[in-house]
């Protein structure tokens, strides 16, 4: 588990369940180059935890992964069950921006990368604060002409969203 500087109590819950819980300067950049160093894969997997995926996720992405030709792959994301009118438009924002899902860019998470082109794409980052990460990662996607796609499973969202929350992801 990687804190970059969380205000919460998440870092001392992480401790019950991770090996090793590491620090990092703020920024998820810094994070995932942290957790990085910890690790001898070939995929890395992007994850969010304000999400929540099926029994059968991780089997269902990766072998639809691993039966594709992209190089990196995001599953879909969506609301099981809208508490609010704003969480019933963000549905069906999520609905519509994946309709067509090959040969996308902006990939965020949850997503399987091979790691050295997470890496080179970490590595060309200059200074992302107050950037979007997910705006850095497509523009190196579609600057070096890699080859993702989304694919069809999902995760789930389970985050309340109000009229503050919507206009910040979408306007």
């Amino acid at each position: 588990c990687v804190d970059g500087g969380s205000k919460d109590k998440s870092i001392i819950e992480a401790g019950k369940y991770a090996d090793v819980v590491l620090k990092t300067k703020q920024g998820i950049q810094n994070q995932y180059k942290a957790g990085f160093e910890l690790v001898d894969t070939k995929y890395i997997l992007l994850i969010e935890s304000d999400h929540y995926y099926p029994k059968s996720f991780l089997k269902d992405f990766i072998s639809q992964y691993e039966n594709s030709d992209f190089d990196v792959m995001q599953a879909k994301v969506s609301i099981n069950n809208p508490r609010n009118i704003f969480e019933y438009f963000h549905k069906l924002f999520q609905k519509v921006h994946q309709i067509y899902p090959k040969k996308r860019y902006d990939i965020s998470e949850p997503s399987i990368w091979p790691k050295d082109i997470l890496s080179r794409g970490l590595n060309s980052f200059q200074n992302i604060q107050g950037y979007s990460f997910d705006t850095a990662l497509f523009e190196f996607l579609e600057k070096n002409q890699i080859k993702s796609c989304f694919c069809d499973v999902y995760a789930y969202e389970d985050t309340f969203i109000n009229f503050e929350r919507f206009l910040f992801r979408h306007i």
